[in-house]
């Protein structure tokens, strides 16, 4: 098809009528910026009011193609963040003003790892960020407010950590016990994992070695048993009829129905509002079947998380993999496979060692795992997709730039409105964050 070129008198009068037509003036002014910071494997894609994509893969200047008519509106956004990255743009916005703008500034930055509290000794002290302490800490939950209650393992108690890092201690003491009541009086006997309800006031505990779920008043701060006895077990049934053997992971519905990885039983159990507990997938022999219900296999499970559709995501440690469950119970694999190891990929080509805390983000787009290999994963429900976050298959505990930093033995995981990731680094006794 041969296409048609306006004879340029014509060309030029179009664009002084479009021009003037958009603000007035005839003439015509370019976007122009600088990028810094972008990885030389990477490219981002910046949007003008929306549209007039503009891909770039090298630091350096930049200009729009598109002119835009004196006293034009614009606003420069990231359409596409490069992959690992995070770009943020400064004077973007504004109205032309009978002149080019210039002066456009997107800087890229890696997720930056840092120590909200704790520090590699272990300890049960409340303080602020490195004066406090705690002892193998584990599952953690975040608040709107950016509040994290976390559970403090090998201390038996229930930490709160402000975004300030001030740390308190809500529940329990440093000697394991199982008695119902307030602060201190309260006993927890190895909890593992927390989860809060949609009104931020009541906060359940997998109090893992007492084989049972415990539930927090955090406006009175009493603490009740909801579920489950000392006697390990796996029977349904209601309240303290219903038992479990070392309960790990422990998530809300938007329903408020929980849902419990029951460690030692290879079993997903529910508890509906009231107390019923049911079992909805998996049986007390280990395995890595997928199937619906009795007939699908789990090899101690342990982390999970709920999205807004009720699907969950397990953590199935034994078999190193991440599977996921409808509301009807039908269990599929997501990602790994029973052979362990630490490649990105999707599906089976993906692979993990013993990924514990599983946390999706705001909109249910994104699951991050606290995988064994000292790593914080990454996958995208949309495509499948496995990569690294943050962390290396070394141990340790530097901060920074994520690709640099280092974990040791990560097990808790959560995802703030802002998409930081809050992490129980549990051999090394702290709650690191990692930007978005």
């Amino acid at each position: 098809m041969t296409s048609f070129k306006p004879f340029a008198p014509i060309a030029a009068a179009v664009l002084s009528l479009s021009l003037v037509a958009c603000g007035g003036s005839s003439s015509a002014y370019s976007l122009s910026g600088t990028v810094s910071g972008l990885d030389s494997a990477a490219s981002v894609t910046l949007l003008n009011n929306g549209r007039d994509a503009l891909s770039i893969s090298a630091n350096g200047s930049f200009i729009f193609v598109t002119p835009l008519a004196d006293r034009a509106a614009y606003a420069v956004t990231v359409g596409t963040q490069p992959i690992g990255e995070t770009c943020t743009v400064t004077r973007g916005s504004g109205n032309i003003n009978a002149a080019n703008v210039t002066d456009i500034t997107v800087v890229c930055m890696p997720p930056l790892v840092s120590t909200l509290a704790g520090s590699t000794t272990p300890g049960s002290a409340d303080g602020t960020g490195s004066a406090a302490s705690f002892y193998y800490p584990t599952g953690v939950v975040v608040d709107a407010s950016g509040n994290l209650y976390v559970a403090d393992t090998n201390n038996f108690e229930i930490r709160k950590i402000t975004p300030a890092g001030v740390v308190t201690t809500l529940a329990g003491s440093t000697t394991p016990g199982f008695a119902d009541g307030i602060g201190l009086a309260a006993g927890f006997n190895y909890p593992t994992d927390v989860a809060l309800d949609a009104s931020g006031t009541t906060l359940y505990v997998a109090d893992s070695y007492n084989n049972e779920i415990r539930k927090i008043n955090l406006t009175t701060g009493m603490v009740t048993t909801f579920a489950g006895s000392t006697t390990p077990g796996s029977a349904d049934g209601t309240g303290l009829a219903a038992s479990f053997h070392y309960p790990k992971g422990v998530k809300l519905d938007a329903s408020g129905n929980l849902y419990i990885a029951d460690f030692n039983n290879n079993e997903i159990r529910k508890i509906t509002p009231a107390g019923v507990v049911t079992t909805l997938a998996g049986s007390t022999t280990p395995g890595a079947a997928d199937g619906t219900g009795p007939a699908a296999a789990f090899n101690h499970p342990k982390g999970i998380a709920v999205d807004a559709s009720g699907t969950i995501y397990v953590g199935d440690v034994g078999n190193n993999e991440i599977r996921k469950v409808t509301p009807a119970g039908v269990v599929t694999t997501l990602a790994g496979s029973t052979i362990p190891g630490s490649a990105n990929g999707i599906g089976v080509a993906a692979s993990f060692n013993a990924p514990k805390g599983v946390a999706l983000n705001g909109n249910g787009t994104l699951l991050y795992v606290a995988d064994g290999n000292n790593e914080i994963r990454k996958i995208d429900l949309a495509t499948g997709m496995v990569t690294t976050l943050a962390g290396s298959t070394t141990p340790g505990a530097t901060n920074g730039p994520a690709a640099s930093a280092s974990f040791n033995n990560p097990v808790g995981v959560a995802v703030d409105a802002s998409g930081n990731v809050y992490v129980g680094d549990t051999d090394n006794h702290e709650y690191r964050k990692i930007t978005p």
